[in-house]
C-alpha cells in the first residue's frame, strides 16, 4: 500500500545561516552584532588570548589605521568597546587589538561576564546581577559622561548626583559575596570612577571633558544657541534666566568653580 505524500512543514524549510551583523556608525567606528552569545564569547576569548579579531566582513578603513568597535551579541544587553588596528584583509578584515591601557582588560572581562542571553544554552559566564556588571562596565568607560549615564550638557548638581550614585553602588556591590575575578573587577571600576571623577571637580577638568567628547558640531550649536537665548533674555530684562544662562556658558568653556567630591 502507498504511503500518502508527507505535508511539507515549517521544519523542512532551509534555515538561513546566522551571519554577523556589521554596522558603520561614524568612520571609523563600526558596531558589531554577533548572532548568538556562545560565538561572541568564543570571539571574546580569541581577543583576550591572541590580541587579534578577524571580520567576515570589510569595515572600510585603510590598512594600518585604527578603528573604534563596539562588540555585541543578538539577545544580550552586554556590549563592550574597543580600539583595534587593521593589519591586513584577506576575504574579509583582520584587526590587531590595542590594549592601551589596564581598563581596556577589564572591560573585555567584564564582557565575558555579562555575556548571557536567553538564548545562551551554555553555561553562564558568572552568576553576578546583571546590574552589578552594567554598574562595572559604565564604570570604565573613556566617557566620563557615558560613565555617568547622563547627557553631556548636564549641569553640576545632575553631574554630582550621578557619580555618588555610581560610587556608592560599585562600593555597595564590593561588600556582596563574589566570585575573586568578579571582585577584582568591582574593585576595579571603583577606583577607575573614582579617578574619572576627579577629573570633572573642576570647571576647566569637565571643560575639556566636554572638548574631548563631544562632538564638535553638537558643542558648537549648544554654544550658539545659549549665546541666542541669554541675548533675548538680557533684552526681556530676565535677570534669573540670564544668570542661569551665563552659569551654562561657564560650564561650556570659561572659568573654574567649585569641585564634585563623591563621597567614597
Amino acid at each position: 500500500m502507498q504511503r500518502p505524500a508527507r505535508v511539507p512543514t515549517k521544519a523542512d524549510e532551509p534555515r538561513a545561516t546566522p551571519r554577523t551583523i556589521i554596522r558603520r556608525v561614524t568612520l571609523p567606528r563600526f558596531e558589531i552584532i554577533y548572532p548568538s552569545v556562545a560565538e561572541a564569547r568564543a570571539v571574546a576569548g580569541i581577543i583576550k588570548t591572541k590580541k587579534f579579531l578577524a571580520l567576515e566582513g570589510d569595515v572600510d578603513v585603510a590598512v594600518g589605521q585604527q578603528v573604534v568597535l563596539d562588540l555585541e551579541a543578538a539577545g544580550c544587553a552586554a556590549s563592550v568597546t574597543l580600539l583595534f588596528r587593521v593589519i591586513g584583509r584577506s576575504k574579509g578584515t583582520l584587526l590587531e587589538w590595542w590594549a592601551r591601557r589596564e581598563t581596556d582588560t577589564a572591560a573585555l572581562d567584564l564582557w565575558i561576564e555579562g555575556l548571557v542571553g536567553p538564548a545562551d544554552s551554555g553555561v553562564p559566564a558568572t552568576t553576578a546581577r546583571p546590574e552589578i556588571v552594567e554598574m562595572c562596565q559604565r564604570a570604565l568607560k573613556r566617557n566620563p559622561f557615558d560613565m555617568l549615564g547622563v547627557h553631556w550638557s548636564s549641569d553640576l548638581p545632575t553631574l554630582v548626583a550621578a557619580g555618588k550614585a555610581l560610587v556608592e553602588g560599585l562600593k555597595s556591590a564590593s561588600e556582596d559575596p563574589l566570585e575573586p575575578r568578579l571582585a577584582a573587577l568591582v574593585r576595579q571600576a571603583h577606583a577607575t570612577a573614582i579617578t574619572s571623577l576627579g577629573r570633572l571637580n573642576t570647571q576647566k577638568g569637565r571643560v575639556q571633558a566636554r572638548v574631548t567628547f563631544v562632538p564638535g558640531h553638537q558643542l558648537r550649536h549648544a554654544r550658539e544657541l545659549l549665546d541666542t537665548q541669554l541675548e533675548m533674555a538680557r533684552f526681556r530684562g530676565e535677570r534669573q534666566e540670564v544668570a542661569r544662562l551665563q552659569e551654562m556658558q561657564r560650564e561650556l568653556g570659561c572659568v573654574d568653580e567649585a569641585p564634585i567630591r563623591p563621597r567614597r
